[in-house]
């Protein structure tokens, strides 16, 4: 079973996610984690969605917290709505475009 992080800070790119966490949650196939920080917990909050405040996880967001965060969480997949000017979304999302990303080093 592949394990899917979606990820969102500000409000615009929850509203992207949010539909797309939750048509693939429904699926057996996956396990999904959907997490954020700031704006975009609000709302989760506010869509009863289950989720986890990625910066009470990751306390210094860096290539190698978030290396150890997505290896100790088993991760396979990144989901994330980008947009914010928070380096966060980028962080993350670097694990699929930089040959030397935590991501590629996870195997992701």
């Amino acid at each position: 079973m592949k394990k899917i992080l979606f990820y969102a800070r500000d409000p615009g790119a929850a509203n992207c996610i949010i539909p797309v966490y939750e048509k693939v949650k429904k699926n057996k196939r996956f396990q999904t984690l959907l997490s954020g920080k700031d704006f975009a917990l609000n709302l989760y909050k506010n869509e009863n969605l289950p989720f986890l405040d990625i910066a009470k996880k990751i306390k210094i967001f860096n290539k190698k917290n978030v290396k150890e965060f997505l290896r100790n969480s088993k991760i396979d997949v990144v989901v994330s709505g980008v947009g914010s000017t928070d380096i966060t979304d980028r962080i993350i999302g670097c694990v699929f475009l930089y040959p030397r990303s935590a991501a590629k080093k996870t195997r992701i």
